[in-house]
């Protein structure tokens, strides 16, 4: 899995550096992301055109490869806090009409905290505090994304709707689907 994620890295930088050389202009995002609707979080993102499908560049539409890194935080209530950080790459079509449409995957790792103390059971010693209990999960999303523009112009801030399949792989155990709704603004 190592080595699948270092590769994986070594595709995205090198892609990351090529967008800025191209000039291209950086969006952000923040968002409320709910893992299965009911697990309150919050999603902070910089979004990167990569490659853009219409070189006129006119105000009708505006097709582009898409690169983003994200940070994520929810919290699950007497279970567990989630970290995330998350690399996606995808295409967004914006429409003359103020649409925007967009589909992303993308690969990410997840850390989970146990709140409470935990401990660790050893026949030979005593019962031992541990702190920061929680977990490691490879992570894998697919979002579709619409959106709707606040202005005229087809570079301005958008409102955006994004449910988002997350294929979470724990280590040493089995995998779980879950289902998050990611509603946010973009901006420049």
């Amino acid at each position: 899995m190592k080595c699948t994620i270092a590769t994986l890295l070594l595709i995205a930088i090198p892609t990351l550096v090529m967008a800025q050389e191209l000039n291209h202009q950086w969006y952000f995002n923040i968002s409320y992301f709910g893992i299965l609707g009911t697990h309150p979080g919050i999603k902070f993102g910089i979004h990167q055109p990569l490659a853009t499908f219409n070189p006129d560049r006119t105000d009708r539409k505006l097709r582009q490869l898409v690169g983003s890194s994200s940070l994520i935080v929810y919290f699950h209530r007497r279970n567990q806090l989630g970290v995330g950080v998350n690399l996606e790459l995808g295409y967004r079509d914006k429409q003359v009409w103020k649409t925007t449409k967009e589909i992303t995957a993308g690969i990410g790792y997840l850390r989970t905290f146990v709140p409470g103390r935990k401990y660790d059971f050893d026949r030979e010693k005593p019962f031992t505090g541990r702190s920061a209990a929680g977990t490691g999960h490879f992570m894998k999303t697919l979002s579709l994304g619409l959106g709707k523009r606040s202005g005229e112009n087809i570079e301005v801030d958008t409102w955006m709707i994004k449910p988002t399949l997350l294929h979470i792989k724990p280590y040493n155990t089995g995998t779980t689907l879950n289902f998050a709704l990611d509603v946010g603004y973009q901006f420049n």
